[in-house]
């Protein structure tokens, strides 16, 4: 009993200090390209000794991708697909024994997109995971909302 009682304490304290990291710091920035034309930046700020997956690993099994969902709306014309720009390598990951695509430092992930001219908000989510070189946290999505004016 003692035994059990120790091992949900264990994973009670190990389950808090899990929820508590945060190797990624996301922000969001609009930039006005033209009268109706946009981008929208989704800024990653990875901490030292912390990766995440690009959005172009291309494998069935493995980590999760980066990912970008946005809601519907028929004001909006999007251009291409997202990029990333940032400290892209292509190596071999030991945790799920596979070549990866990998970001690390500050990663910037942009839409181009043109609007009706008429004010706009582009909502949605994105989905991310996070290793470093012992361990994987799990996918975490993150919401977004940009007002376009």
């Amino acid at each position: 009993m003692k035994k059990l009682f120790l091992l949900g304490l264990l994973f009670a304290f190990s389950t808090a200090i899990f929820a508590q990291l945060s190797p990624v710091d996301w922000t969001f920035k609009t930039e006005k390209k033209g009268e109706k034309e946009y981008l929208i930046h989704f800024i990653a700020d990875i901490k030292d000794g912390w990766i995440i997956y690009s959005q172009f690993n291309s494998y069935d099994e493995g980590p999760i991708p980066t990912s970008f969902q946005f809601n519907e709306t028929h004001t909006v014309e999007w251009v291409d697909e997202v990029t990333e720009n940032g400290h892209l390598k292509e190596e071999y990951d030991e945790i799920f024994d596979m070549v990866l695509k990998k970001l690390d430092g500050r990663v910037v992930f942009t839409q181009h997109l043109f609007t009706d001219g008429k004010p706009t908000v582009i909502e949605g989510f994105l989905t991310f995971m996070t290793c470093d070189n012992e361990r994987c946290l799990p996918p975490r999505d993150v919401d977004f909302s940009f007002v376009l004016d």
